[in-house]
C-alpha cells in the first residue's frame, strides 16, 4: 500500500477443502457425486505480482470505477471525519493490518462506500490499495466464471454456519498478518430497518488472532438503501444523498491482555469470551457513530433542513428530497379529490 512499504514475505493463501474429499477446489463442478457442494476460487500470493497483479487491477479497477462514478457523480456522498480512515489506510506501520467495519443496508455497500473513500487513482490503478472482503461460498463461488472473477476482486471465501474457527477464517487472519486491509460487515446480513443489528463474534476473532493487532476503524453510512434497496431487482438510482462517518481507531490491547495474561491463546471458552468482549466494544463504537449520524444527510429543502415533522418521521433515514416528495404527493392527492 502507498505509505506502507514494509511488506511481509510472500506467502500464498491456503485453500482449505470445504468438503470431506481431499480434492482441488479449482477444478471441481459446483456439486460432486453425492451432492457435496464444490466451489471455484483463485488463491493469490502476496504481494501481488505479474499476471495476478494486472488481473486484480482489471477487476478491482472496473468495479471500483463504476462504484466511484455511482457514488460521486450520479449521487452525492457526504464525508465526516474521513481522515481517521485515510490515516489508517495510508499511514499505519508496515506489516500492520487494517480492519474497517460498517453497517450493511444495501447490495452495493461494497464496493460503493469504500470506493467513495479512496481517490480515483487508487481505485483504478492500485489494486494493492483495494480492500479484501469475505464472501459466502454458496453465493460467490458456485460458478467457474464468477468464482475466479470475484477472487481477483480481492474476495476470500467463508462458509455460512461453519463458525468462527473454520479454516477460511484462518485465511482472513493470514491476510491481516501480512498487513492487508480487510473490510467487514459484522452484522452478518443486511438490515431492513436501517438500525444497526447486533454484531457477530467473527470480527472479534480476527482482531484477537491477527499478529500484530490490526488497526480497526469503524464506519457508519446512511442512504445507500436509496441507491439500491434490499430484495428483488432494484436498479441503481441517481440523485440520492449518502453519508459516511468514520470513527477513530478502536483499541483492544487491554481486553486482549486481560484474557491472555501470558500472551498465549487460552482455552476455547476463554477465547470465546475474548472475542465477545472485542465485538461488544466495537459494537459500542458503531452505535456511537450511528447516533452522531442522525442528521448527516442534508435535506433538499429551504434552509438545508427539513421540517421538524419530516425529521421526526424519518428518524435516521433521510432521502434528500423528502419534503418536496411529500409536497408532490399531497398535491397529487388534492388533485384527485378535486377531480372526483
Amino acid at each position: 500500500m502507498a505509505g506502507n512499504t514494509d511488506r511481509a514475505p510472500e506467502r500464498a493463501l491456503t485453500s482449505p477443502d470445504v468438503s470431506k474429499e481431499n480434492t482441488s477446489l479449482s477444478s471441481l463442478p459446483p456439486t460432486a457425486p453425492g451432492g457435496v457442494p464444490k466451489y471455484f476460487y483463485k488463491t493469490l500470493a502476496l504481494p501481488l505480482k505479474g499476471a495476478d497483479y494486472y488481473k486484480t487491477m482489471a477487476v478491482t479497477g472496473t468495479f471500483g470505477l463504476v462504484a466511484k462514478f455511482i457514488m460521486t457523480v450520479l449521487n452525492k456522498t457526504h464525508m465526516y471525519d474521513e481522515q481517521h480512515f485515510h490515516d489508517a489506510h495510508q499511514g499505519r506501520k508496515g506489516g500492520v493490518g487494517l480492519i474497517t467495519v460498517s453497517n450493511h443496508v444495501s447490495a452495493v455497500d461494497d464496493p460503493g462506500i469504500l470506493a467513495a473513500l479512496i481517490d480515483w487513482k487508487q481505485v483504478t490503478m492500485q489494486p494493492e490499495n483495494a480492500r479484501w472482503t469475505l464472501c459466502a461460498t454458496d453465493r460467490c463461488y458456485k460458478s467457474p466464471l464468477t468464482g475466479p472473477l470475484l477472487s481477483y476482486g480481492k474476495t476470500i471465501p467463508v462458509q455460512r454456519g461453519k463458525g468462527i474457527r473454520q479454516p477460511f477464517m484462518d485465511n482472513a487472519v493470514q491476510l491481516l498478518n501480512q498487513g492487508e486491509w480487510l473490510h467487514l460487515f459484522p452484522e452478518g446480513k443486511r438490515t431492513r430497518t436501517g438500525d444497526l443489528l447486533p454484531l457477530r463474534p467473527g470480527v472479534g476473532r480476527l482482531v484477537a488472532d491477527a499478529t500484530p493487532t490490526p488497526v480497526v476503524i469503524p464506519m457508519f453510512h446512511k442512504g445507500m438503501e436509496q441507491i439500491m434497496g434490499i430484495g428483488g431487482y432494484n436498479p441503481v438510482k441517481p440523485g440520492r444523498h449518502v453519508s459516511i462517518r468514520c470513527g477513530p481507531p478502536v483499541e483492544f490491547d487491554d481486553i486482549i491482555r486481560e484474557h491472555r495474561p501470558d500472551g498465549q491463546r487460552q482455552s476455547d471458552a476463554v477465547e470465546d469470551k475474548l472475542y465477545a468482549a472485542i465485538t461488544a466494544r466495537l459494537e459500542a463504537a458503531l452505535r456511537e457513530l450511528e447516533a452522531k449520524s442522525l442528521h448527516d444527510i442534508p435535506f433538499d429543502s429551504p434552509g438545508g433542513t427539513a421540517s421538524e415533522a419530516s425529521r421526526s418521521r424519518l428518524g435516521s433515514w433521510a432521502p434528500a428530497s423528502f419534503d418536496k416528495q411529500l409536497a408532490m404527493e399531497a398535491a397529487n392527492e388534492q388533485d384527485k379529490e378535486n377531480r372526483a
